[in-house]
């Protein structure tokens, strides 16, 4: 009988409810089917802080839609228009439910009443949960927060639980690619429409600013002229490599590194094999047939297996520069042992 009830209310709100060009009315909504408590906020406070928005990802869309039933999801991958409607509204309350990874963890004020850590994962530690679990019982608001694991190993629950948080410490270096990202931010800024000659200035003065700044993990006394030599190594090789140019503008496959910024060296390495024509080398083979380059789209010449023997050696190359594992030591000493006794 229940059953039959819902299922009643359910084509009973299907006949009353108007769908609209501008999206569905949440007054519609039955207190059954959601999250959304009555006074917490207007439609009109709703549709103001949704409106940039609905406007990047259309009305229709099954996440502009979800907000409206109090749900909200929030991740990297999100348009930070929509991320900032679901902070803003989790915050005045419109929002009950909000699943989310660590982008919530660190510099947003969204308390809660209740912490749900839904699976294991590697990226898991103590910090990453001292602030996901932080943000349970808001202060003034509740006397007592919820902090719940879901498929989480009881091993584990006790480690995350008990560990102390690591020290932050300051590794502040100047690598190759932090340097590229800085040029690349230069010539960003000096080419947006309608930059001003005191808003270039100011972003330039920032850059020297941090670049003369100590921190590093340990200080030394010649630190700055390290500092200083060293940048001005890794900018004339860049020069030379082809990625910037003599005013410091970039050139080349300079987007290419600075889009693998986070696998460095790999990203240096990666750039080095196409600019010596490594990979072009083994896209060819000796007889000449290769990619046929003067077609649009280009053609493969070779048969099948030679292709499948290209792309094997391109999937060998690509896996040492951004695959690499390291071995636990026990690993490496069990394969030396093994290769001395002549099983390997």
């Amino acid at each position: 009988k229940k059953e039959e009830a819902m299922l009643q209310e359910m084509a009973e709100m299907a006949e009353s409810t108007t769908v609209e060009s501008a999206g569905i009315d949440e007054v519609s909504f039955k207190a059954q089917f959601t999250f959304v408590q009555e006074g917490r906020s207007s439609k009109q406070d709703f549709e103001r802080i949704t409106e940039s928005a609905r406007k990047i990802m259309g009305e229709g869309h099954p996440l502009i839609q979800i907000l409206r039933r109090g749900i909200g999801v929030h991740h990297s991958g999100l348009q930070n228009k929509y991320r900032m409607a679901v902070e803003m509204l989790f915050r005045c309350g419109f929002l009950r439910i909000v699943i989310a990874t660590e982008t919530l963890a660190f510099g947003i004020n969204m308390p809660c009443r209740s912490v749900i850590f839904a699976g294991d994962n590697v990226a898991l530690n103590s910090i990453q949960y001292q602030q996901m679990s932080g943000r349970a019982g808001r202060r003034g608001l509740d006397v007592l927060g919820h902090v719940i694991f879901f498929d989480v190993p009881r091993h584990k629950m006790h480690r995350l639980m008990v560990a102390p948080v690591p020290k932050l410490r300051g590794h502040f270096l100047h690598s190759s690619t932090f340097l590229l990202r800085l040029l690349a931010l230069d010539n960003l800024v000096s080419s947006q429409r309608g930059a001003t000659p005191l808003v270039v200035s100011r972003v330039r003065n920032a850059v020297s600013r941090a670049l003369s700044q100590s921190l590093f993990d340990a200080e030394f006394s010649n630190a700055r002229l390290v500092r200083s030599v060293q940048g001005k190594y890794i900018l004339d090789s860049f020069v030379r490599r082809g990625l910037v140019d003599c005013e410091g503008l970039p050139k080349g496959l300079m987007s290419l590194a600075n889009h693998l910024h986070s696998t460095e060296p790999s990203n240096l390495a990666l750039v080095a094999l196409l600019q010596g024509g490594a990979l072009h080398q083994i896209c060819r083979k000796p007889d000449g047939e290769g990619w046929d380059f003067s077609k649009q789209p280009a053609v493969w010449r070779g048969g099948l297996n030679d292709w499948d023997a290209v792309a094997r050696d391109l999937l060998v190359v690509l896996s040492h520069l951004f695959c690499r594992e390291r071995l636990h030591s026990s690993l490496t000493q069990d394969a030396a042992s093994a290769a001395r006794r002549g099983l390997v």
